[in-house]
């Protein structure tokens, strides 16, 4: 998590140490806090590493995230006037591609409003094996909706199929491999996605 912070906020553009620390602060409310809080006062939460108390274990894994992240040549350490930088590698922006396809396919990735419908929906799909990882999200994402599992590429269920499911479809290269049904209450049958989109 602190590997993907750091390489994020230094993708594309380089910081000191204390810009950084900062920067992974704003992202987390309760850490943005503190840091306001302890700056009001002139006291700086993250600093030079001599000035550091080592004793304290957030500023320990920090720092120890930036060795490894210089140690394994993913980013580097570059001392100008203005005194240290630090920036990303082409290793660092390969590690950082690998990071964000792999939480991509995580099923802990699944997180969409759930919202039952009146009629019965069919997904039936055919996932080329070279995108097997997709297919496990995918019946992650529908064993999430409620779905039940008629065949392991047909699954029947009365969850709306939100948006942005649809778009994870799409940014997944899926879309073209999955068939989405809805049937009607006269028992007709319609497509609900059109694949051309």
């Amino acid at each position: 998590m602190v590997v993907e912070e750091i390489l994020n906020i230094l993708n594309g553009v380089a910081k000191d140490t204390s810009s950084i620390a900062e920067a992974m602060m704003c992202s987390r409310p309760e850490s943005h806090k503190k840091f306001k809080l302890l700056n009001k006062y002139n006291q700086t939460y993250w600093d030079d590493r001599e000035k550091v108390d080592a004793k304290t274990p957030r500023k320990q894994n920090f720092y120890t995230t930036l060795n490894y992240l210089k140690n394994g040549g993913f980013i580097k350490k570059e001392k100008t006037k203005n005194g240290i930088l630090w920036s990303i590698t082409s290793a660092g922006v390969e590690k950082l591609n690998k990071i964000h396809k792999r939480s991509l396919n995580s099923k802990s990735n699944i997180d969409y409003a759930k919202k039952i419908g009146d009629n019965l929906i069919i997904i039936a799909f055919d996932i080329p094996e070279k995108l097997s990882r997709n297919r496990y999200w995918l019946r992650g994402a529908l064993k999430y909706f409620d779905f039940e599992m008629i065949q392991k590429s047909v699954w029947v269920g009365r969850c709306k199929l939100p948006e942005q499911f649809i778009r994870d479809l799409k940014n997944r290269e899926i879309l073209n491999c999955v068939d989405i049904f809805e049937v009607g209450n006269k028992g007709t049958l319609h497509r609900l996605v059109n694949k051309a989109k």
